[in-house]
């Protein structure tokens, strides 16, 4: 098992022991572990962060990784969150998303709308600039964040 799975199993483990839901999980080359993570309902506290990253350490620490080569971020999903799991698109259909392509489309990298559905497969909002409704195939797709509502 490489460094990616095992920093990951750890996480989840560890994230699932607090109740904690675990969004997103990257081991960078440099050691650096990042974490998003949620509670529904409610959200997630300063306290859950920090609880959550000593859980990390010890747990790093007992492993064949040992905590002190790696730093660890645990973070909430922020405003502007990240749509990664399947449920989040579920959750928050129908709230305006800006979608990030790997790749140029009409010339574009970023398309901005209403999150219409999720088929797993494929990503379709109405957008904000002609009210179509466009579909992006996941594949295609960098990354899909949240637009906040601050009114």
């Amino acid at each position: 098992m490489g460094i990616q799975e095992l920093a990951t199993e750890l996480v989840e483990s560890a994230a699932a022991e607090l109740g904690l839901e675990l969004v997103l999980v990257q081991v960078e080359p440099s050691r650096r572990v990042r974490c998003i993570i949620d509670r529904e309902p409610g959200g997630v506290t300063i306290e859950d962060c920090a609880a959550l990253s000593r859980a990390i350490g010890e747990a790093l620490a007992a492993s064949e990784l040992g905590a002190a080569s790696f730093h660890v971020e645990v973070m909430s999903p922020g405003l502007n969150r990240l749509l990664v799991r399947d449920k989040d698109f579920a959750r928050f259909s129908g709230q305006t998303v800006r979608i990030t392509l790997k790749h140029k489309v009409d010339g574009r990298r970023n398309f901005a709308g209403t999150l219409k559905e999720f088929t797993g497969q494929a990503i379709i909002i109405r957008r904000d600039d002609t009210g179509e409704e466009q579909a992006f195939a996941r594949g295609t797709v960098k990354e899909v964040r949240l637009v906040p509502d601050l009114q």
